[in-house]
């Protein structure tokens, strides 16, 4: 009579156990990287909304680029922007055409000597260069 918690493993059962681990790599990795993206795409989103807002109001063409850098830095403070300094932002207002583009990057540490770069370009009104 064999013992009641004593059971033969089989040859298709060994491999549970590398599977799983494997699983939890794959899972604990991408939610880390999930964790410092989407900060990041949250900002992003601000900025679009904050320069469409800028583009769209039918006041600021009338102003100059650095009256306009001024209400754009107050909307972005508004959205807790962090990540756009004045450099990133160019504004073009010719003839009451008012393009504003913003490149900016982003550094996200994802741990030990890791790190993820992030790239965004935001112009209002799209297609305008």
């Amino acid at each position: 009579m064999e013992p009641l918690f004593t059971k033969r493993i089989t040859r298709s059962q060994k491999g549970g156990v590398l599977t799983l681990v494997c699983w939890l790599i794959v899972l604990v990795g991408g939610g880390l990287i999930t964790i410092h993206v989407v900060p990041a795409y949250v900002e992003y989103y601000s900025v679009k909304t904050s320069i469409n807002g800028i583009v769209s109001d039918p006041a600021e063409a009338t102003k100059s680029p650095e009256e306009i850098l001024l209400d754009l830095r107050k909307r972005l403070n508004v959205n807790n922007v962090t990540d756009v300094s004045d450099r990133d932002i160019v504004i073009k207002n010719s003839q009451g055409n008012l393009v504003i583009t913003i490149h900016y990057h982003v550094k996200a540490h994802l741990f030990g000597r890791f790190s993820l770069l992030m790239d965004f370009k935001v112009k209002a009104p799209p297609g305008h260069s």
